[in-house]
């Protein structure tokens, strides 16, 4: 997000975030193997950008995919299998907006791992309850594990304008969250011809700069 007035596009696609994050992953586990922990997989696309990368640098753990449909977890399964046959699985299914994802943490946590849960992709715009969900992830993770999430739109053509636009509280509730006050900020929505998806976007009334215990954040 940045300044309204800003004439450069902020939005960043799924693929390229977790390519630009996945370095980033790495210092929160010297010496340690990645689980990834996938809440609603879907074929595994975007997750297996990540599975290539700990697959090369040789701290690839376990790979669980967490799903209410099992017919899902069987395509995201059969898609890691495919292009990486070595790589561990496994696979709950479960509805891990209110059932506890901890247990499955638990499980597959081991002293020499780092969990990964990740919520990728167009997944986190389907909850029902933004705030349950967050909460339940957050009871899951220890020291060092890490919750990686996207909030975008991907291309859906039997998916109706009118909820989309109508639904722009589910994108404003992060900078809500960090007490920005949204009610003079723009909500927009289209789709880009070129990249052939729907992007939802929010322009601030101004700038912002967060810190944290890692690095500036500029919004």
């Amino acid at each position: 997000m940045r300044n309204q007035n800003d004439e450069k596009s902020v939005f960043m696609a799924t693929p390229e975030l977790l390519k630009m994050v996945k370095h980033f992953i790495k210092q929160f586990g010297s010496n340690k193997k990645f689980n990834l922990i996938d809440l609603g997989p879907g074929n595994s696309y975007h997750t297996k950008i990540l599975i290539d990368h700990f697959v090369g640098q040789d701290c690839m753990g376990k790979c669980v995919s967490v799903d209410i449909s099992k017919e899902m977890l069987s395509i995201a399964q059969e898609s890691i299998k495919k292009d990486f046959p070595t790589v561990e699985q496994a696979s709950f299914i479960l509805d891990y907006e209110v059932d506890d994802l901890g247990k499955i943490a638990r499980e597959v946590k081991t002293p020499d791992s780092v969990n990964v849960i990740l919520l990728i992709g167009s997944t986190f715009g389907n909850l029902s309850d933004e705030t349950i969900l967050l909460k339940n992830v957050a009871n899951s993770l220890e020291n060092n594990d890490l919750f990686l999430f996207t909030n975008r739109l991907d291309r859906h053509d039997n998916l109706k304008w009118n909820h989309l636009k109508s639904n722009n509280k589910r994108y404003l509730f992060i900078p809500e969250l960090l007490g920005i006050d949204t009610s003079k900020s723009q909500y927009s929505l289209h789709f880009d011809i070129e990249d052939g998806f729907r992007k939802a976007s929010i322009a601030l009334e101004k700038s912002y700069q967060i810190s944290s215990n890692y690095t500036d954040i500029f919004l």
